[in-house]
């Protein structure tokens, strides 16, 4: 019975070591993100039918937020990220954009974003801006 007991104590002291660092963990500052100056174009010829917008990286980056500029509400685009050697790789869904600014926080690493709308927009996203965790020295 006591063998038991000292058991269940070792097990609680744990629990509250593994709580106490996943808090300090939760609590820990949020790394800076910068504006990647990137190249933005319209690609009619993509594999969708409605076209993509496009954003070329200088190099491979670590991609934490992506901002779509729009001049209406698009209702749905996916958010592809070119990883490499292994190619697009769908990362988000957009279910609903707003006007203005919509605001997409992801994680992925690659060189180039690409937004592909699945309703039929007649050229309506004006920019995709991309940030990325800043490079170290």
């Amino acid at each position: 019975m006591q063998f038991q007991r000292g058991k269940f104590i070792i097990a609680l002291v744990i629990i509250n070591l593994g709580t106490a660092l996943g808090c300090a963990k939760l609590l820990e500052e949020p790394p800076q993100l910068e504006r990647v100056n990137a190249t933005f174009f319209y690609d009619p010829m993509s594999a969708s039918v409605l076209g993509a917008y496009s954003v070329e990286l200088p190099e491979e980056r670590d991609i934490r937020r992506v901002i779509v500029h729009s001049l209406d509400r698009n209702r749905n685009a996916d958010i592809y990220v070119r990883a490499g050697k292994h190619g697009w790789i769908h990362t988000e869904q957009i279910k609903s954009m707003s006007e203005g600014a919509t605001i997409i926080n992801l994680r992925a690493r690659g060189d180039a974003v690409r937004v592909i709308p699945k309703t039929v927009v007649i050229r309506v996203i004006q920019d995709v801006e991309v940030f990325a965790i800043p490079k170290q020295n």
